[in-house]
């Protein structure tokens, strides 16, 4: 049985940029962006992403990203 000791949000990621390892916070630390998009002709779509901005060299990371 798998228990768990200290629950956390805590995640790693590496900066493609610097190469940084960073570790960080789901809830407190991802950032949300939204933008629009064309849908060729039926409207807007809306293109939702999540990032951190790594402190080192302030390069945007995409986390994830849903439609």
């Amino acid at each position: 049985m798998i228990k768990i000791i200290k629950p956390g949000y805590r995640k790693e990621v590496e900066c493609i940029k610097c190469g940084a390892l960073l570790s960080y916070d789901e809830k407190e630390d991802v950032q949300k962006e939204e933008s629009k998009i064309s849908a060729g002709g039926q409207g807007f779509a809306v293109n939702a992403g999540q990032y951190i901005i790594c402190p080192q060299c302030k390069n945007k990371i995409m986390l994830s990203a849903a439609r």
